[in-house]
């Protein structure tokens, strides 16, 4: 048998054995798991749905025995109670001698009897009581389905739900819950007497619909339901009936004082979707076990067949682009390995040949490189004008000559300036040298634009001895300057900062200009990080980009740039770079890297 599923099996593709696989590792196994799941979990249901139930009718039987009992307590209090045995036994001579004793027989009774949700009446033949209130003669219930049953039975208390169709008696509501209880306690009675409580009917029904359950309830004698919590509660109306085909799920049946009781717990529909909600995570558990495992089954396969031919494939592939690779990490004994080993064989052949590709390949990067270099010295070359300083030196001359002191002064500064962009010898600058370049700048700007600018400097003196590309902080600071004043018609503050904290060196330039917006801000930021050669040659911010390349070339584009600006107000740039990167060692070896 085994052998016979082997040779079908070598007839498939590999794709239909994977196929296979997981059909028969994931999918019956997840329908068939599955499937049981949710017969579990049904059954778990119908069994938890019936405790509810069961749960449900026992709270409702209990709270009206509760009911019940108080009722019944009340009246066996009355039953004992003598002062009640005499006023019952009394002989009244006139009418205001029975209204006034009963007057005072009713409010002892309300002190010394709790009657909260129990109406008490008395029923006696006594004729020299009148029939009104809580006073009732026994003729008035002659016909009443409760005084038959006293009397026939011979019972001494009974319980009854009943309808009262007595138009000599006034209540509402006519549906009735009453104990009455045979009051013959005292030996040789004159009277026949009755106390009836009468259970509020409309508080009976509030414990049932104050429960909110979700299942329909009744509360039955034999077929007639004497009140639900999905209707049948009408107070004045008749008691209605079962229909017969009512589908119970649970059911309590019970006698009290000689009355038929049964609370009936109708089925619902099982509520499908809340139980596999209510189930989410065993579903999940199970589901993923019934998926992991088969995928890890066939992720087996998969490496033991088709990644490993995927890698021979891809090797193979690279023989069109000359770059033969050697397959590594090559196991096994079957026919993919032996295939890999023999190919790489032939890689191992060659090798030479490769070599001498790479070769040509690394001799074009290092032309590139120095092109890229090239251009470097072309941007320099962008900020560093020769010509200008023996032109400025013949004009500061002139101006001596003619004695105009403030215009030669002027020329002296910016001779400096220029002298600082001739002296490239190197694009290494100290701290120092660059703040001395700054403020003489700054100066040389104060003649153009007056009271108009204003400038501070600060420089921590431990950072003077590190090191800089040439001309990138005033690069910033220039900026600052010119686009600041721009569209300026006040003073404008212009504050450079140098100082170290932690591992860090910090540059800060702030200036009180026109600012920028918002989108502008996200533009040149975008450009001090991600400088390029390309990007010098097009942007419209040459210098800054220039600068930033510049720092970023020499210091492994370790350098952060923080830049904040609103339109009006000003603009804040700080520069963030390790100290590490800035000693002159580690500068001379960047710059090295890069001329390489």
């Amino acid at each position: 048998m085994r052998k016979h599923i082997l040779k079908k099996l070598n007839n498939f593709s590999l794709k239909k054995k994977l196929l296979i696989i997981y059909i028969g590792c994931v999918i019956l196994p997840l329908i068939i798991t599955d499937s049981l799941i949710f017969c579990i979990v049904a059954n778990e249901e119908k069994d938890k749905i019936k405790m509810e139930q069961k749960a449900v009718a026992e709270s409702t039987f209990y709270d009206l025995e509760n009911k019940i009992t108080d009722a019944t307590n009340l009246a066996s209090k009355i039953y004992i109670n003598k002062t009640v045995n005499e006023f019952l036994e009394t002989k009244f001579g006139t009418k205001t001698g029975y209204y006034l004793e009963s007057r005072k027989f009713l409010n002892g009774m309300i002190i010394g009897f709790n009657m909260r949700n129990t109406a008490v009446s008395f029923c006696t033949n006594n004729l020299t009581m009148i029939s009104g209130g809580s006073f009732l003669g026994i003729d008035t219930f002659e016909n009443e389905e409760w005084m038959k049953t006293v009397r026939q039975k011979d019972k001494n208390a009974i319980l009854s739900f009943y309808y009262l169709d007595n138009k000599k008696v006034y209540s509402t509501p006519r549906r009735q819950i009453s104990y009455i209880r045979k009051l013959n306690y005292f030996k040789n009675p004159s009277f026949e007497k009755y106390v009836k409580c009468d259970i509020n009917y409309s508080s009976v029904v509030s414990d049932l619909t104050n429960k909110n359950s979700s299942y329909p309830i009744y509360v039955c004698s034999g077929d007639k339901i004497l009140y639900s919590n999905v209707g049948y509660n009408e107070y004045n109306a008749p008691f209605e009936l079962l229909k017969g085909d009512e589908e119970i799920g649970y059911k309590i049946d019970k006698e009290m004082f000689g009355m038929p009781l049964s609370v009936i717990v109708l089925k619902t529909e099982y509520p499908i979707v809340p139980i596999l909600k209510d189930r989410a995570l065993l579903i999940f558990f199970m589901v993923s076990i019934n998926i992991m495992l088969p995928i890890l089954l066939v992720q087996l396969i998969n490496e033991s067949i088709s990644q490993r031919m995927k890698k021979l494939n891809d090797s193979f592939s690279d023989v069109d682009i000359n770059n033969l690779k050697v397959v590594n990490d090559v196991e096994g004994n079957d026919e993919i390995a032996n295939l890999m080993r023999n190919y790489n064989r032939m890689v191992n052949k060659s090798n030479e040949l490769i070599k001498t590709v790479y070769k040509d390949k690394m001799e074009k990067q290092e032309i590139d490189l120095a092109r890229q270099n090239a251009e470097l010295l072309a941007l320099q070359s962008q900020i560093n004008p020769h010509f200008l300083f023996n032109t400025l030196e013949s004009i500061r001359m002139h101006s001596v000559l003619k004695k105009e002191k403030e215009t030669a002064d002027m020329i002296a500064k910016l001779s400096v300036l220029v002298r600082k962009n001739v002296e490239w010898k190197n694009d290494l600058s100290l701290v120092s040298d660059e703040m001395k370049f700054i403020e003489n700048y700054l100066e040389l700007q104060k003649y153009r634009f007056g009271d108009r600018l204003d400038f501070e400097i600060f420089v921590e003196p431990n950072c003077l001895s590190f090191y800089l590309p040439k001309l990138t902080l005033v690069t910033f600071v220039e900026n600052a300057c010119v686009h600041g004043m721009e569209n300026k018609a006040g003073v404008c503050k212009i504050y450079v900062r140098v100082f170290k904290f932690e591992q860090s060196l910090f540059l800060e330039v702030e200036d009180t200009g026109s600012g920028m917006d918002e989108k502008q801000v996200e533009e040149l930021k975008y450009k001090m990080e991600n400088s390029t050669i390309d990007m010098v040659k097009n942007s419209n911010h040459i210098g800054i980009v220039n600068a930033c390349l510049r720092l970023n070339m020499i210091t492994d584009y370790k350098v952060k740039f923080t830049i904040e600006s609103e339109k009006g107000v000003g603009t804040y740039l700080a520069l963030q770079i390790p100290i590490i990167k800035l000693t002159r060692e580690e500068v001379e070896f960047n710059v090295k890297s890069i001329d390489c």
